[in-house]
């Protein structure tokens, strides 16, 4: 989470806006199959989450021990606010 989230510039601190991404991360690390779970209503806010998530990946591989538990599929809240 924190890679992502330092990955991610929004210009508005205080706005209400929020968004919710879902993703997978591959056992190497790689990012894939993002997508918008809730979109905030403003499509460059969601855009710049989208942009985050893929400039993070790769991510340092997972353990192995708690990859399919914690790691295969990530869901993520994005508030400027945070």
């Amino acid at each position: 989470r924190s890679r992502i989230k330092e990955a991610w510039r929004w210009y508005d601190t205080n706005s209400s806006l929020i968004t919710v991404i879902s993703f997978d991360i591959s056992p190497n690390g790689e990012i894939k199959n993002v997508r918008l779970v809730k979109t905030s209503g403003d499509s460059g806010y969601d855009d710049s989450v989208l942009r985050a998530a893929m400039k993070a990946s790769p991510l340092p591989a997972p353990p192995p021990s708690v990859y399919e538990q914690y790691f295969k599929s990530v869901r993520i809240t994005f508030d400027p606010r945070e």
